[in-house]
C-alpha cells in the first residue's frame, strides 16, 4: 500500500500484518485496483472488483509454493484459508465470501473475520455522510455518470469542486475537511429521501447499485464469520452490526459476534486481535467455531 514510503500510516496495515505473519500465518496484503497506478482510481465499494482481487491473492499464495523459490522456504501453507479485512475491508472479505464457491472453488476457505465491517453501503451513507463523496464519485466513475449527480445530493457549498476534494483527500484529510454531520453535507430533499428509505423511488439507478455492492448476505453460507465490533464504534454502529449479524444467521451461517465495551472503530482490530487468533487456531486444528 506504499503507506510507509509515503510517510503517512495512519491504517498501519504493514505492521498489522507482520502482526499475525509473526504467529505463523502466511500474510498477503493485496492492492486494490487503481493502488500504485496515479492514472486511476480505486473504486471505492465495488464488490465484484474485491471479492475477487482477495481470492486470487489467496490462490497466488498457493501456487508460490509450486513454484522454484518455495524451495528455499521452510514454511509449508496449511489447508486454510481466512480472509480478513477492518472496515471498508470488512466489506471487501464478505465480498470474498459471497463470492469464493463460484469463483475460487479450488481454494479452502475456512473462515471471514471483520474488525468492524462495513458491509452495506446505504447504511454507511445514512451513519456516516463523511464517507459519501468517495462513494458517489466511485459509483460515478464505474458505472457513469448517470448514476446520480452530486449536485442532487449535496448541498452547494461542496458541489463546485466536488471532483476536485474527492481526487485529493486522503482518508485521514476527510474527517477534518467533511462533515459527519448529514445536515452539513447533504440537501434537505436528499436527506429526506435517504433516511426516508426512498432511493429506490427516486435514484433507481444509484439504490440499484447500492444494493447490488452489498456484501456477505448472497452467498458463501458453509463459511464460518467471525464479527468484532466496539460499541463505541460511531461509523459502524452497534445496532446496524448486530442487524447484519442476524441476518447472517437467518441465513445459516455460523457466526461468532464479539462485542468490546467502550472500543472505538480505530482500534478494533488491537483490541479484537487475541480472539481473532484464537478463532482462527481453533479451526484450522478442527474444532467448530461457537455460533
Amino acid at each position: 500500500l506504499d503507506e510507509q514510503a509515503r510517510g503517512r500510516d495512519w491504517g498501519n496495515y504493514h505492521g498489522q500484518s507482520l502482526t499475525y505473519a509473526a504467529q505463523g500465518y502466511i500474510v498477503i496484503l493485496p492492492n486494490w485496483l487503481g493502488f500504485d497506478d496515479p492514472d486511476r482510481i480505486h473504486p471505492y465499494f465495488i464488490a465484484k472488483l474485491q471479492g475477487r482481487t482477495l481470492l486470487d491473492a489467496a490462490r497466488a499464495a498457493y501456487r508460490f509454493w509450486e513454484g522454484e523459490y518455495a524451495n528455499d522456504v521452510l514454511a509449508r501453507p496449511a489447508e486454510a484459508v481466512f480472509f480478513m479485512g477492518y472496515s471498508s475491508g470488512g466489506h471487501a472479505v464478505f465480498a470474498a465470501k459471497d463470492r469464493a464457491r463460484a469463483y475460487a472453488p479450488d481454494l479452502p476457505v475456512k473462515g471471514v473475520i471483520g474488525f468492524g465491517p462495513t458491509t452495506n453501503v446505504e447504511v454507511l451513507l445514512k451513519e456516516d455522510p463523511v464517507f459519501s463523496p468517495y462513494i458517489v464519485y466511485a459509483y460515478r466513475d464505474f458505472y457513469g455518470d448517470e448514476i446520480i449527480d452530486p449536485a442532487d445530493v449535496y448541498l452547494s457549498y461542496w458541489v463546485p469542486t466536488f471532483e476536485n476534494d474527492v481526487l485529493n483527500k486522503c482518508v485521514d484529510d476527510i474527517f477534518v475537511y467533511y462533515s459527519r454531520s448529514a445536515r452539513w453535507m447533504y440537501l434537505p430533499e436528499f436527506r429526506a429521501v435517504l433516511y426516508g428509505d426512498r432511493l429506490a423511488e427516486v435514484f433507481p439507478r444509484f439504490a440499484e447499485k447500492l444494493s447490488e455492492n452489498n456484501a456477505g448476505l448472497s452467498g458463501g453460507w458453509h463459511i464460518p464469520v467471525l464479527i468484532l465490533q466496539g460499541t463505541a464504534d460511531t461509523i459502524v454502529t452497534p445496532p446496524s452490526q448486530e442487524k447484519f449479524v442476524n441476518q447472517l444467521c437467518d441465513m445459516g451461517n455460523s457466526v461468532t459476534y464479539l462485542e468490546y465495551d467502550v472500543v472505538s472503530h480505530i482500534y478494533i482490530r488491537w483490541n479484537g486481535f487475541q480472539d481473532a487468533l484464537a478463532w482462527m487456531d481453533n479451526i484450522t486444528s478442527g474444532g467448530v467455531p461457537e455460533s
